[in-house]
């Protein structure tokens, strides 16, 4: 596979497996966007991130866990007294796990939330909450839960899947079961039976072939891929119909190679120990070896190789000029975003101020939420390093929160949506609405070629922020008539890649 990124990590990995259909492999490590973490049958944990990502690193005061997950910038674990703990970036919220009167008994972290279910079936979820993804069910009880990119789903107690999300049209939809595990990514869910099959909803159906050729053991789904571990312990993957750059093909995955277990990295891999390369977000597929290690594989990098891009030194590191932009999300929460930082062996931290008074100092990341925001808002921004040196000041954001007006450095940013830096045949091609029995069905086309830059996008209607997706449609249901409606397409570091508008009102 010449063409394809290949990372291979070997760690020492204490494994149990039986064989037979529905005897699902117990996997102890996860692989997050940055990290691997290994847990041994004694409970500790042992983790190896990519260059420049120490603060992901495990605390040296961890204690023992019975499982571990790893997301986007964090990571938890379950005690053996059955709490959660967690560790990494705290941008929204994702290291506050709620004290649960009973035992948890499986977690997993998603992109930037985390759930888990206690003894008794609840599902407990916490981290950013944009799409109601940290609310699950009331009522309802679970064998197992799931956190992706701003969705959940679970295995209720009956067998079906239960999903949780307010993501537009993108939002997941209910399986009839029973299985036993599932897997989910940012186009669907799939889950896999008692007797070895791989059934997926039929959104996913409309793009990657159904698996046939179980029994499986073990499922994985990556951004164009279905895969499944076959009773026999060896891998086999279908991929999408379609393609364009960065999707999967079928020589992109080992197929027919032996394995224990399997498991997608929704959140995308940076490679450990390979030069922070990035594959097509959500597409990178690992598996652990018979011999404990631990092999990752993804199509086509899309991204540079960003250490050639970084600093030569340290001081210039920290003298980095840094762009912001924000988004106001309602009076009282505001999110700003700044250049993502290229690391020089070090680690760089930002430090963040509101009127002159510092609010926190966060690891290296590309946004940070200010949920006790003012109405009018000066943020400045500088880098601080492991050797403790400190950047000058950023130029001023200046964020009114009443009037939704941003400034960055007596300007409008370059990314504002509200200006549209891009013209409108950059990404979009058309924008359309349609009646629906309740609201209006809005839709849109975009380039092709543009495809893997986008995150998602993001939906005002009359200046308000009303929602976010991943699907290239939105079901109005707020207004029919006179209104403004604006889909912005978002990049995976929060920007404004392009934005278009529908309705009269629109200025």
């Amino acid at each position: 596979m010449p063409n394809n990124l290949k990372f291979i990590v070997t760690l020492l990995v204490l494994w149990s497996t039986s064989s037979g259909v529905g005897a699902q492999p117990q996997a102890h490590y996860s692989v997050g966007e940055s990290q691997i973490c290994v847990l041994s049958d004694d409970g500790e944990v042992t983790c190896t991130v990519s260059p420049g990502f120490k603060r992901l690193l495990p605390p040296s005061n961890l204690p023992q866990l019975t499982a571990v997950s790893t997301g986007d910038s964090h990571a938890c674990g379950i005690t053996v007294d059955g709490r959660a703990v967690c560790w990494g970036d705290n941008s929204f919220n994702q290291l506050d796990s709620p004290t649960t009167s009973l035992p948890l008994t499986q977690i997993n972290a998603g992109h930037n939330h985390t759930c888990a279910v206690d003894t008794a079936g609840q599902a407990h979820c916490w981290g950013l909450n944009t799409n109601k993804q940290t609310e699950p069910p009331a009522g309802a009880l679970f064998t197992k839960v799931h956190a992706a990119f701003t969705s959940s789903c679970g295995i209720l107690v009956n067998g079906d899947i239960s999903c949780w999300s307010t993501d537009g049209e993108r939002a997941p939809s209910d399986l009839s079961g029973p299985f036993i595990d599932l897997d989910m990514q940012t186009q669907g869910v799939c889950g896999l039976t008692a007797s070895g099959n791989v059934v997926c909803n039929s959104l996913i159906n409309s793009l990657v072939p159904v698996l046939t050729n179980g029994p499986y053991i073990d499922l994985a789904t990556t951004f164009g891929a279905v895969c499944g571990l076959k009773d026999n312990n060896t891998l086999d993957c279908n991929t999408a119909r379609y393609s364009f750059t960065g999707l999967p093909d079928f020589d992109d995955y080992p197929l027919g190679e032996s394995f224990v277990s399997i498991q997608s990295v929704e959140t995308g891999f940076s490679g450990i120990g390979n030069s922070r390369e990035f594959g097509l977000i959500g597409t990178t597929l690992c598996g652990e070896r018979f011999d404990g290690s631990i092999d990752c594989w993804s199509p086509s990098a899309l991204f540079p190789d960003l250490a050639n891009d970084s600093a030569s030194s340290a001081e210039s590191t920290i003298d980095m000029r840094l762009d912001m932009d924000a988004r106001i999300y309602g009076v009282g929460s505001v999110e700003i975003f700044w250049t993502p930082v290229s690391q020089a062996g070090v680690d760089v931290e930002v430090e963040i101020f509101r009127n002159g008074v510092l609010l926190e100092r966060t690891p290296a990341r590309q946004s940070y939420v200010d949920r006790a925001a003012l109405t009018d808002n000066v943020y400045q921004i500088r880098l601080v390093n492991d050797l403790g040196l400190v950047g000058s000041l950023s130029p001023e954001l200046v964020v009114n929160t009443q009037s939704n007006t941003i400034l960055f450095n007596g300007e409008l940013p370059v990314s504002a949506s509200r200006q549209n830096a891009f013209t409108a045949e950059s990404i979009f091609t058309s924008l359309n609405s349609t009646a629906a029995s309740r609201g209006s069905l809005v839709y849109w086309t975009i380039e092709s070629d543009q495809q893997p830059l986008i995150d998602g996008y993001e939906i005002e209607l009359n200046g308000q922020r009303v929602g976010f997706t991943r699907s290239q449609m939105y079901l109005n249901l707020q207004e029919r008539v006179s209104s403004c409606l604006r889909v912005s397409a978002m990049g995976f570091d929060g920007a404004v890649l392009d934005t278009t508008h529908l309705g009269s009102s629109c200025q």
